[in-house]
């Protein structure tokens, strides 16, 4: 997560920097969830549009929280590439190790390999 750049809020009265900090984070989740809808290539036929959504939670128990409430099909999470990453997906405490653990629906990991 990036830092708030609060500017003068940081050393005002409290209620400001708050409120700031709210404005901050919601630009942040607006942003990410249009860089999200952004990846989508422009012609794909899908059955029904995907929501993109993003969040300023714990992650772990952010995206499964939010899986849970919404009652989503599939969660699709992109992973770091690694040398061995059979066994990275299943290093316990990773953030994909446990968002895989305890879905109540499939996960599908993703890696960019353009890199």
């Amino acid at each position: 997560m990036p830092s708030p750049d609060l500017g003068p809020a940081a050393y005002g009265p409290s209620a400001y920097g708050a409120e700031a900090f709210t404005k901050w984070q919601r630009t942040v989740r607006d942003e990410s969830a249009k860089k999200l809808r952004e990846l989508l290539p422009p012609n794909t036929k899908l059955t029904a549009e995907p929501e993109c959504v993003a969040g300023m939670d714990f992650l772990p128990d952010g995206i499964l929280d939010l899986a849970a409430r919404e009652r989503v099909d599939l969660i699709v999470m992109g992973v770091n590439r690694t040398s061995v990453p059979r066994v990275a997906a299943h290093i316990p405490w990773s953030l994909t190790h446990e968002v895989i653990c305890h879905a109540k629906c499939p996960v599908l990991t993703v890696s960019d390999f353009s890199n």
